[in-house]
């Protein structure tokens, strides 16, 4: 365990009593749930980040190609089932503290304008979100701050408007890239400096190394959930983290309209987490199966599936 992650212990639960309460509970300590915790952090509120899954080591196989994708020793997710094939496999999900972004490849592109927007596709009709770009664009000002984004602005022909630069210039290409770089352009082409979330500002850590993307990073320069928002965090004192918590359900008031608590099992233990909100931030697949899992009389089709669509559509690329 790193100096840094010893230093917050005493934010880390690790021994809970039967019932823990709290003002918010956030289900999932990813990108969604940690960036709400550091965004929650100074608001005053109790609360609690519940993470199926431990902090990941730091250890020389980190870097370890063979480790990493030969041996899947970071891979630590229950099996699916592709009810097509008959097949259970191993899914590229991550349960640890910052989620699956501590083997992302730390690229974090805007949406563009036009996918807040109605959108027609052979199969169908993708609907328009609920709000559009120009609401959410000082957000991904703040994000990119929070996560040290690099790159160039105007580079890329296809990026969205933005009211602010980038705050951290784009990584130089090097080598053969360059010369591709290069070579592109002579031909009228836009080749531009992805935006990467990682710790190359002035006196940062990155090494620019070739174990960044489904690798985890020993010395904490990659802009995951973890290093760039659970730790920030819990250093407030007004969050704190459970480990090695998985939310089997949720249980609602008799209306049906409140959820009320949250039951857990915690290294084999059944606790429960009483709050006065929950948010479910564990990922695509898993915030709608723990859905699915918290049916009930009032709601015989699974929490907010009025719709029945809950884990229908889900899309990868």
């Amino acid at each position: 365990m790193s100096n840094a992650i010893t230093a917050l212990q005493s934010q880390v639960i690790t021994d809970p009593p039967d019932i823990l309460e709290c003002d918010v509970a956030i289900i999932g300590s990813g990108m969604g749930g940690g960036t709400l915790a550091y965004a929650l952090k100074d608001s005053g509120a109790k609360v609690l980040i519940i993470e199926q899954g431990d902090f990941l080591p730091v250890e020389r196989e980190n870097w370890s190609a063979e480790a990493v994708h030969a041996e899947g020793r970071y891979k630590n997710s229950a099996a699916w089932h592709d009810r097509t094939t008959g097949n259970d496999f191993v899914p590229g999900n991550y349960h640890y503290v910052g989620g699956s972004t501590k083997l992302y490849g730390a690229t974090l592109p805007r949406f563009r304008e036009c996918d807040f927007r109605e959108i027609e596709h052979p199969d169908g009709t993708s609907p328009a979100w609920p709000f559009t770009y120009d609401e959410l664009e000082p957000h991904y000002g703040e994000a990119e701050r929070m996560f040290w984004v690099h790159s160039n602005k105007g580079e890329d022909p296809t990026d969205p408007w933005r009211s602010t630069d980038y705050p951290f210039p784009g990584v130089p290409h090097e080598g053969a890239m360059a010369r591709l770089v290069d070579s592109a352009r002579q031909q009228g082409l836009h080749p531009f400096a992805a935006p990467q979330s990682i710790d190359w500002r002035p006196g940062g850590p990155c090494v620019l190394c070739d174990t960044c993307d489904s690798f985890a990073c020993m010395v904490d320069a990659k802009g995951d959930a973890d290093v760039a928002a659970v730790r920030p965090a819990l250093q407030s004192g007004n969050v704190q983290l459970l480990t090695n918590a998985e939310v089997n359900r949720l249980d609602t008031d008799a209306g049906g309209r409140t959820v009320t608590h949250a039951r857990i099992t915690h290294n084999g233990r059944n606790i429960t987490v009483k709050a006065g909100r929950f948010v479910i931030a564990c990922g695509a697949a898993n915030t709608a199966s723990l859905l699915l899992r918290s049916a009930s009389s009032t709601h015989p089709n699974g929490l907010a599936n009025t719709s029945d669509q809950v884990g229908r559509n889900y899309m990868a690329q």
